[in-house]
């Protein structure tokens, strides 16, 4: 099995190109994401005065935590009121 076979390859030069770019930009997309999240946690233990979970007498506020929400469904325009 090839990686083309993997990743579904369009044949023909035009194909890969853009197929390339699509990987690059998702995976570069990825990265910015995952620096700004470890910036911003850092971020956040420096202002708390302590890591997630972590004792410390110098903490200065909690964590009300968080967790990934699903997008909200919406709703079809035939289900209206009567």
């Amino acid at each position: 099995m090839s990686t083309a076979d993997c990743i579904n390859v369009p044949s023909g030069t035009a194909g890969r190109h853009e197929a390339f770019w699509n990987l690059a930009s998702n995976w570069l997309a990825r990265c910015q994401r995952d620096m700004l999240e470890l910036v911003l946690k850092s971020e956040q233990q420096n202002l708390i005065g302590a890591g997630s979970n972590e004792r410390s007498a110098g903490r200065t506020a909690w964590r009300n935590g968080y967790y990934d929400r699903k997008p909200a469904a919406k709703t079809p325009k035939n289900l209206t009121k009567h």
